[in-house]
């Protein structure tokens, strides 16, 4: 890495308090200060039913953090949220493969027409599209996560649980503000946020802003390339929002936003987990003359290089390009209160999302560069009416719409020395050993640029409703339907944007001297990567989808709360193609039948709060690929033949336990804890995949029994243990402290369960202290994540034939200075 270092950061701030919808963490931040003994989550509220209500009166698994927790951890991203939540996991190597998952499951796979089983809603805004949840979220409020299905009031896809966004509004009292910083990795940030009034008591707004620049933790060594770091930040923000009281019974809440980020992205993954020589069974992997990444680069014409293997710190590339990625969101909310306590809501919404990737291999020659640049655009509108029929029945209900619509294209453009890497030893060996052979070996491959778009679409309509029937003071009934119908479409192709030069060159008698048996070599070299062309269009769903709650509550005090329920939700199914037979083949919908069983309390005069809950979630037609044994092409080769493909698993069970706790142990300092204890295993799954390590043994069984282990990326412990800080040292002045233990069971974190994506348990350590004025006007402070710089993963991939032992490492230590300043 390049030489660290750390400077001090300037920055200046003007803010002042909320009048307007004022954030319930700064209420508590507010209590705090004035010395009042009382537990934080007391005062808490939250959306979690799309409408504001005091956490502990949600009769739901949520976990609350806060914005003055998020600044002071500065935690920004997905993952960052992760460290302060049980149960989410977060992988995001790249805006196409974020991966959130809830309890053990997500979308572990960059197959674009897949939806999540875990929902991010921003302001009220469901993300259609993965790609619209990647990269930072500034100028928060506070986040909300949800576990255990939502579908009845936050929508389809959402049956494991919800990740709610939720930013700042603006104010009708000037506020400005503005921070810089710098650290290790050459990091220099800035963020800034200004608003006020336009018309006192009428129209207020907000603007914020950021940038972030920092370098990564790979230090390229090619040649030439020497200036560029991969895993770096480059990305920056804006949000602009419009607050507008025409009268005292309407609001509007207009937002504007566009994020850009171009980086370079470790995708596909450095080899950091290295080569290994023998299958799972002892055998050699290059037995009988079969290739590996290392064989191949060890043949003569790389001229003995020696790829990086296991290296944490370096990486050799030189044909990769910045991943560009970018989103652009619009919203209006609208809410009428018209009078005995009815509330009408209208979102109308608009996002879309580019995804722009050129990538290639991790070794310094012209092999192939590969990527995908997908578009995607959504409209949304929710309308809604929040009522109460009498001091019984309070309700929501309501209907939404989607319009979702995504052009996706992979592509593959091999260069000079791909024949040379992708040749079987024998066409190898037929083209080594003459000037025109070796000519012959580079042109099978030169220039040829395959294309594969795809255009999966979602048009979808639901209605919903919810309702509370109190059936006392202390007990209350809750119960949720939701109807879904969907049209989902999607088509598949398979093309060449240009070809190899081979066959121009052929045809042109440019091989003078070559022999028919090296012609052949380098044809059979291009057909290897030219294979399977065509076009199909998908079978479109059509079909209504259901999601139901009931969920009954009861108060034993006003600070002590007992729930359970049982909810189910439903996953969109998917329009799939068998892409080598050139058929559709659709994927089923997704079922989660879900049963928990709660307590929440608080008790005041210890500054105490807490929630624990225990789950069990049935989940049928799980979609994940499948190997089956294929009648057709084993009667054609005469040997039993596998086909694996996208499919549903008849069952998978989610079993564990979950708590949160907040103690204000004085005035002065207040402990954050949280963990769980989550058995996620498949409970019938007979037609796994055999993992590479196994299936690519000679004779290495191609169909494994998964029934009983637990699935990928799903550590069975996992917890955080935090704390703030704050202790006045003199008049003016005071002490500010924090600090994050994140604690990680071992999982495996390779998707087919290979013995070589076990990874130990782990923990990281975030922390940070500074000073700050007491009244508010500037902080400075220095903040440390990953202060072990623990070398980590969060997704291992399967070796092959032609890549190494790939992985996505976790984020690195980091140490920098924040200043802030408000007047």
């Amino acid at each position: 890495m390049k030489r660290q270092r750390i400077s001090v950061v300037l920055a200046l701030a003007l803010a002042s308090h909320y009048t307007y919808g004022a954030s319930a963490d700064e209420e508590v931040e507010n209590e705090i200060a004035a010395a009042a003994v009382v537990g934080p989550v007391e005062q808490v509220v939250v959306q979690a039913r799309v409408r504001t209500e005091k956490l502990l009166d949600v009769p739901i698994p949520v976990s609350y953090i806060g914005g003055k927790q998020l600044e002071r951890a500065d935690a920004v991203t997905l993952q960052d949220f992760s460290r302060l939540a049980p149960n989410l996991l977060v992988q995001a190597p790249n805006a196409r493969q974020t991966s959130v998952a809830i309890r053990g499951v997500g979308k572990n796979t960059a197959n674009d027409a897949l939806e999540p089983s875990v929902g991010v809603i921003v302001d009220g805004v469901p993300s259609a599209f993965i790609t619209n949840s990647w990269g930072d979220f500034s100028d928060l409020d506070h986040v909300e996560v949800l576990r255990g299905p939502q579908g009845t009031l936050l929508g389809k896809n959402t049956t494991l649980g919800v990740v709610n966004v939720v930013t700042k509004k603006p104010s009708f009292k000037p506020e400005a503000s503005a921070e810089l910083s710098v650290g290790q990795q050459d990091k220099l940030g800035i963020k800034a946020v200004i608003g006020g009034p336009v018309q006192d008591g009428v129209l207020a707004y907000r603007l914020s802003l950021f940038s972030e620049r920092r370098e990564g933790p790979f230090q390229d060594i090619a040649p030439d390339h020497t200036n560029e770091t991969f895993g770096d930040r480059n990305r920056e923000g804006a949000r602009l929002q419009l607050l507008l009281l025409p009268s005292a019974d309407w609001s509007v809440r207009f937002s504007a936003e566009r994020q850009h980020s171009s980086e370079w992205v470790p995708y596909g993954d450095p080899p950091l987990l290295g080569e290994p020589a023998t299958f799972a069974n002892g055998a050699s992997r290059t037995a009988n003359g079969a290739l590996t990444f290392s064989s191949r680069v060890a043949r003569p014409y790389f001229g003995g290089y020696q790829p990086l293997l296991g290296d944490w710190d370096h990486v050799a590339n030189t044909g990769s390009l910045p991943t560009v990625s970018s989103t652009n969101a619009a919203s209006t909310e609208v809410n009428w209160t018209p009078g005995d306590g009815v509330t009408v809501t209208s979102i109308t919404a608009y996002r879309n999302a580019l995804f722009d990737a050129h990538n290639a291999e991790w070794i310094p020659y012209d092999i192939r560069q590969y990527g995908a640049i997908i578009k995607q655009k959504q409209w949304s509108q929710e309308l809604r009416v929040s009522a109460s029929l009498n001091q019984a029945i309070d309700y929501t209900a309501g209907l939404y719409w989607l319009d979702s619509q995504v052009d996706a294209l992979d592509r593959t453009l091999y260069g000079a020395d791909a024949g040379a890497f992708y040749a079987t030893t024998a066409n190898y060996n037929a083209l080594k050993n003459t000037a025109v052979g070796n000519r012959l070996l580079q042109d099978s491959l030169r220039g040829l640029f395959v294309n594969t778009p795809a255009h999966p679409n979602t048009r979808s309509f639901a209605e919903f409703g919810q309702l509370n029937w109190h059936i006392n003071e202390r007990g209350t009934l809750t119960l949720g339907l939701r109807r879904t119908d969907e049209d989902k479409t999607n088509s598949y192709t398979k093309f060449l944007n240009t070809d190899s030069v081979l066959l121009s060159n052929l045809a042109a008698g440019l091989y003078n001297g070559a022999t028919a048996a090296e012609i052949a070599a380098a044809k059979s070299i291009r057909a290897s990567q030219a294979a399977n062309l065509g076009s199909v269009d998908g079978i479109a769903i059509k079909k209504p989808s259901y999601a139901w709650l009931v969920n009954p509550s009861y108060k034993l005090t006003e600070d002590a709360l007992l729930f359970a329920s049982v909810g189910h939700g439903e996953k969109s199914g998917s329009v799939q193609f068998n892409s080598t037979a050139l058929t559709p083949q659709n994927v089923a919908p997704e079922k989660t039948l879900d049963a928990e069983l709660g307590a929440k309390a608080a008790i005041p005069e210890w500054g105490l709060a807490f929630s624990v809950n225990a789950y069990q979630t049935r989940i049928t037609d799980y979609q994940q690929n499948l190997t089956v044994l294929d009648p057709t092409l084993t009667a054609q080769n005469g040997v039993t033949t596998y086909r694996t493909y996208l499919g549903n698993v008849k069952g998978v069970t989610l079993r564990g336990l979950e708590a949160d706790a907040s103690w204000a142990a004085t005035t002065e300092l207040r402990i954050l804890l949280s963990a769980a204890l989550n058995h996620a295993w498949y409970s019938d799954f007979a037609n796994a995949p055999c993992p590479a390590d196994i299936a690519g043994a000679p004779g290495g069984a191609q169909q494994c029994n998964f029934t009983g282990r637990q699935l990928p990326f799903a550590p069975r412990l996992s917890g955080n243990l935090g704390f703030d800080y704050k202790t006045p040292v003199s008049a003016g002045l005071d002490l500010l402290a924090f600090g994050n233990l994140t604690q990680r069971g071992p999982a495996n974190y390779n998707a087919g369960l290979a013995a070589f994506g076990q990874q130990g348990g782990y923990h990281l350590i975030d922390a940070g202290f500074g000073i700050a004025a007491h009244n508010g006007k500037w902080k400075l402070s220095v903040v440390g994540k990953n202060l072990g710089d623990t070398h980590y993963v969060t997704n291992v991939g399967a070796y092959s034939t032609s890549a190494a032992l790939t992985a996505t490492p976790g984020d690195r230590r980091y140490i920098g200075l924040v200043l802030q300043s408000r007047i």
